[in-house]
């Protein structure tokens, strides 16, 4: 893959589309729980508010490119943990958008590197040290509410991304 432009709210399923590759997750698990303060505090939850966590592996072509960690306050989606996330064309935006009339407007990301751990070097078949891509997205509504964070740890020679830049007007 070339380079996938950065897009917040492009689903990783539509990118790889768009670069005619197969898009394919494994969940890895999915609960509910009071999300770490610094989650909390990006979805403007209150002390105790729960939120689900869909921790799944991402692949292009059945090659593992991504470890996402994805948090969605429950009131905004509250079965969304029944849906088999392990399908290839679930989207995480479409559902939430098809499903539950949610549509992401607007966003910011933040990146960063740092050394794979073990585990990740293993889900993603990687031999230590390796380096990681780290990206971390929140997602709003229209009107400005949190729809959801990520925290993405990608492969950067499998999923390297692009960033485009354009002067100002």
């Amino acid at each position: 893959m070339q380079g996938s432009r950065l897009e917040l709210l492009r689903s990783f399923t539509e990118t790889a589309r768009s670069h005619g590759k197969k898009p394919g997750s494994v969940l890895l698990s999915a609960e509910t729980k009071a999300p770490p303060a610094p989650v909390a505090l990006l979805l403007e939850l209150g002390d105790g508010e729960a939120a689900m966590l869909l921790h799944r592996l991402r692949t292009l072509d059945d090659v593992p490119v991504m470890i996402s960690l994805d948090w969605v306050p429950v009131e905004l989606a509250p079965d969304l943990l029944t849906l088999n996330w392990n399908s290839e064309n679930r989207s995480l935006y479409g559902e939430l958008t098809t499903r539950y009339g949610i549509v992401p407007a607007q966003g910011q990301t933040m990146l960063s590197a740092r050394l794979a751990t073990p585990d990740e070097c293993q889900l993603l078949a990687l031999s230590a040290p390796a380096a990681l891509l780290m990206v971390e997205q929140v997602a709003y509504s229209a009107l400005g509410r949190p729809i959801n964070v990520t925290y993405s740890a990608q492969n950067p020679s499998l999923y390297p991304l692009r960033l485009e830049q354009a002067p100002r007007s």
